[in-house]
């Protein structure tokens, strides 16, 4: 039984995937490890905050990551990003001088 349970809780850490493939926002590319940090420190400190099960976050939660890359032209550019729980990309946009533009999948 206990072998069951141990198994189960690593399916569970297993299900949701993070993006794979880079992302163009005008001139820049972001690159999947850049999402997929923003993607999960905001996952993970909703879970944190209300300790929360992955099974126990509702389908219709869409979470907000917005970030910056220091590096990346022009400076003060946003990026933000929209995900559900499985870590499945609805909208992602860049922001620059208020003014959002789509990023696309590379």
């Amino acid at each position: 039984m206990k072998l069951i349970h141990i198994i189960s809780s690593v399916a569970i850490f297993a299900l949701p995937a993070l993006a794979d493939n880079d992302w163009n926002c005008g001139t820049n590319t972001i690159y999947a490890n850049t999402i997929n940090r923003a993607m999960h420190d905001v996952y993970y400190a909703y879970r944190n905050q209300r300790s929360l099960a992955h099974s126990d976050i509702s389908e219709s939660i869409i979470f907000v990551a917005k970030f910056k890359v220091p590096e990346l032209k022009p400076q003060g550019t946003e990026f933000k990003l929209e995900f559900n729980k499985e870590f499945k990309i609805s909208s992602f946009k860049y922001i620059h001088n208020g003014n959002p533009q789509p990023c696309r999948e590379l």
